[in-house]
């Protein structure tokens, strides 16, 4: 596994060694629904590379985002 990141301001992301995530009990629930998802996706298609959080929520505000890549 590799961790990258990267703020508003940066171009390209950084390889990370921690990432913490400050979330709600709520938000979890949707970051951990989103990963299964990825699971299930990945397992099924050979052909699945990535996925963001954001498009997975649809609705939602995040000013932020996650994104599984195929690794």
């Amino acid at each position: 596994m590799k961790l990258y990141g990267k703020s508003e301001l940066e171009a390209l992301p950084l390889s990370l060694a921690e990432v913490t995530l400050q979330v709600s009990k709520a938000e979890l629930r949707e970051v951990i629904n989103f990963l299964e998802k990825c699971d299930s996706e990945m397992k099924s298609n050979d052909q699945w590379e990535h996925a963001h959080l954001q498009d997975f929520l649809k609705s939602s505000k995040l000013a932020v985002d996650i994104v599984v890549y195929k690794g």
